[in-house]
């Protein structure tokens, strides 16, 4: 491999494993819980491979984050771009604090969904019964909301 950002997405498709051509294979798997729930710990294990990565992160609730390293963006699906899922001018580079808040999401496979996200008012969210994509205006929109 030449160069950085080859290696970063060769590490990413280690992760992932290797495509299943009967589908439902294990890389769907692997993205949907990194992309909702883990993705703090993907971009931590992304930083201990690439000590250089900085974790950038994007605000307000349904937040997702990635490692920053060369000057580019990865979560589990590569390379962040702003046509991504959540695009890449929406990430700003995490706070101690949101690092500590970040720690405690993770991926329950019951909801399949985060658990341990907070609203913008910094709720704790015990349960979420949606979480969709409003692909018109590229947010996430939430359905009804439990709070502890």
């Amino acid at each position: 491999m030449e160069n950085t950002h080859e290696r970063v997405l060769y590490f990413i498709n280690l992760i992932k494993g290797h495509k299943n051509s009967g589908g439902n294979d294990a890389r769907e798997i692997v993205e949907e819980v990194n992309m909702r729930g883990n993705c703090y710990m993907f971009a931590k294990a992304l930083q201990f491979v690439f000590p250089q990565a900085i974790i950038y992160s994007t605000s307000g609730f349904g937040g997702h984050a990635a490692a920053m390293i060369e000057n580019k963006l990865y979560d589990i699906r590569g390379e962040v771009t702003n046509e991504s899922l959540y695009p890449a001018s929406d990430f700003i580079l995490m706070t101690e604090e949101q690092e500590k808040e970040a720690a405690t999401w993770a991926y329950s496979f019951k909801e399949r969904s985060c658990y341990g996200l907070h609203d913008d008012n910094g709720r704790r969210v015990q349960k979420l019964d949606s979480l969709t994509l409003d692909t018109k205006n590229n947010k996430w929109k939430t359905g009804e909301l439990q709070f502890t």
